[in-house]
């Protein structure tokens, strides 16, 4: 795609709005708009905003060290609009109705009818060329109660209905166009030639590799952990290795199954203590004889101190959603033997059920499967 250069000017940098709240030198509460403003990390959440010349609202955080942004959202623009047209320096901003109120955490003003505000104090100013750059830590986040329930790991902007600005005009924000790591759906990575990572707060799920084998060997030789595999249709192995010679022959099979396409099998880190504590195998089944077919069957193998509801729910949720696309299927199914009540805890809040068909291997039929359908997420 042919590309034209441009001078380096302030044309095109759209972003959210915020009304920046600031107390004056009389107590008395002054609001203006700065769209320079991001996020940044300093031992804990922080605002970066950039403000310029020598306006009342740098004035009074050179002074006071502290500032409220409140974001700008549909219902809210011109009143935003307002307080970025007029002047602080001659006097409030009261020429149309709006409330405040001051802040829980920090002596802040917060605009009343803004749905989403912070309260920063700042912990570093470096002064630039006709600016100053503010690093200010969030100490407080006030939301209006509506959005209580709201999945705060993945605010849903559709509800919000923040303003985006670029220079000089204002504009909503679309339709939702997906979620991280979709790429895949719209690439068409088939996962036998690019095994995708999957990672959250607390577990990292990455292929399996030789350099886990002492980690995986003490998952494997936990006898305590052995009741709760599958071994299915796995021609007697029941993955009780004594030995690390033993677990890395079950790591040199499961390397060459995926190379050969029969099945992924990832290895669960935990990166709170640095080490893996189990895997998880997923692949396509398809079947003429039972009731398991199109479907991703997968198996969860966990050291025994991690065969908890609340750990099992973390680890499998961060694959279950994608597992339909990248195995295509319409159903997944794991084992769960009777006596794992843990695991069926887990099982049943991601939205699987017990199935009442029975698997049927190569000369074996087997039970206590869990299943989950593609169209019941």
């Amino acid at each position: 795609m042919e590309k034209i250069n441009l001078s380096p000017d302030w044309v095109f940098s759209p972003q959210p709005m915020y009304i920046i709240g600031t107390k004056n030198e009389d107590g008395s509460p002054n609001f203006c708009i700065i769209t320079w403003l991001g996020f940044s990390f300093d031992n804990g959440p922080c605002l970066m905003m950039t403000v310029g010349g020598t306006k009342l609202t740098q004035k009074n955080i050179l002074r006071e060290k502290k500032f409220s942004a409140n974001m700008i959202t549909e219902d809210t623009l011109w009143l935003a609009d307002y307080f970025g047209n007029t002047n602080g320096e001659n006097g409030q901003k009261n020429e149309i109705s709006y409330s405040y109120e001051w802040g829980k955490k920090v002596d802040v003003p917060i605009i009343n009818e803004c749905h989403w505000s912070y309260e920063c104090e700042v912990s570093r100013v470096i002064e630039l060329n006709g600016a100053h750059l503010y690093l200010a830590a969030i100490k407080n986040i006030q939301i209006d109660k509506q959005f209580e329930n709201m999945n705060m790991k993945k605010i849903d902007l559709e509800q919000i209905h923040p303003v985006i600005y670029a220079p000089y005009n204002y504009f909503s924000i679309g339709n939702k166009l997906g979620e991280m790591g979709d790429w895949q759906k719209h690439f068409n990575k088939d996962v036998y030639d690019f095994c995708p990572m999957f990672e959250n707060q607390k577990y990292l799920l990455r292929p399996v590799d030789e350099k886990d084998l002492k980690d995986l060997h003490k998952v494997y030789s936990d006898k305590n952990a052995v009741p709760f595999f599958n071994g299915d249709n796995c021609h007697g192995d029941n993955f009780y290795y004594k030995t690390e010679e033993r677990m890395k022959q079950a790591i040199d099979f499961w390397s060459f199954s995926y190379k050969n396409r029969y099945f992924v099998r990832w290895t669960i880190f935990d990166k709170s203590v640095g080490h893996a504590v189990g895997t998880i195998e997923l692949f396509h089944r398809d079947s003429e004889k039972d009731f398991f077919n199109n479907c991703g069957l997968l198996r969860l193998d966990l050291r025994s101190d991690y065969e908890k509801s609340t750990e099992i729910e973390n680890i499998l949720s961060l694959i279950i959603p994608k597992a339909f696309d990248l195995f295509d299927c319409d159903k997944i199914a794991t084992k769960c033997w009777e006596n794992a009540r843990e695991r069926k805890i887990a099982l049943e809040k991601i939205g699987f059920s017990s199935s009442s068909h029975k698997l049927i291997g190569e000369s074996e039929e087997y039970d206590n499967y869990f299943v989950l359908e593609k169209n019941r997420r």
